[in-house]
């Protein structure tokens, strides 16, 4: 079954906004904002497979990442080009907030592996 990705034309506001308020997909999306492809095994860990499947197909569904299989696993990386064309400076303004916000960067932080000793 192929994975639904929105067209650029038909990413809507309301749905990354969605996307993005959960603070798990917001750290997904800040590792992703570092640029290439990410196994999505390698993300996160220490929550169930059903419940990353969900968190990415929010993410897919609402036109923030791409997801594409490669053998056992799915890769996946940021819509950034698309989501700037869509609502110019949105992903930059989002980012630089979590970075300058010491509770969301906190909140967000504890979701990614490498920062957890941090």
């Amino acid at each position: 079954m192929a994975a639904h990705h929105p067209e650029r034309e038909q990413i809507r506001l309301e749905h990354v906004l969605t996307a993005l308020g959960n603070p798990l997909r917001l750290a997904v999306v800040r590792k992703l904002a570092r640029g290439g492809e990410h196994a999505c095994g390698t993300l996160v860990h220490g929550l169930s497979k059903s419940t990353l499947t969900h968190h990415w197909r929010v993410l897919r569904e609402s036109g923030v990442i791409w997801q594409r299989p490669d053998g056992r696993e799915n890769l996946l990386s940021l819509r950034r080009d698309d989501i700037d064309a869509r609502f110019p400076g949105l992903l930059e303004v989002l980012l630089n907030a979590v970075e300058n916000d010491t509770t969301t960067s906190e909140a967000t932080a504890k979701h990614l592996p490498e920062q957890r000793d941090q």
